[in-house]
């Protein structure tokens, strides 16, 4: 798990653009095996939240390669202090091997207008 705690205190609230990107190998004795990759801010799911979003996948002779990964969250306005810890879940397949290198992740925070609400889930 890679975690980044700017976004820990009070007040956040706004949309949260997060990019995620590495030098990522997956491995397995099985073709097709899929290595997955899952951005968590304040421990909500980012959209789009696809429980099968691979990042990598094992095919023949592996090799490192650069993937990039773009997710967003938004919260709603609050008076209590809110956690919005950014985390990067990884997970591979049963017997995959799922190697990670060289990875950058940019946050950015916009904030809502006064009165604006989080737009609803597609």
């Amino acid at each position: 798990m890679i975690t980044d705690s700017t976004g820990r205190g009070a007040g956040f609230d706004g949309v949260f653009v997060v990019h995620f990107d590495a030098d990522a190998i997956c491995s397995s004795p099985v073709n097709n095996a899929v290595c997955s990759v899952r951005v968590l801010v304040g421990g909500q799911v980012a959209a789009p939240g696809d429980t099968n979003a691979r990042f990598v996948t094992a095919r023949g002779g592996p090799e490192w390669s650069a993937h990039g990964y773009t997710r967003t969250a938004c919260f709603a306005p609050q008076f209590e202090s809110r956690d919005a810890t950014t985390r990067i879940q990884v997970q591979a397949s049963s017997n995959a091997t799922f190697g990670l290198q060289n990875w950058h992740l940019t946050v950015e925070r916009f904030p809502l207008r006064a009165g604006a609400s989080c737009p609803a889930a597609p």
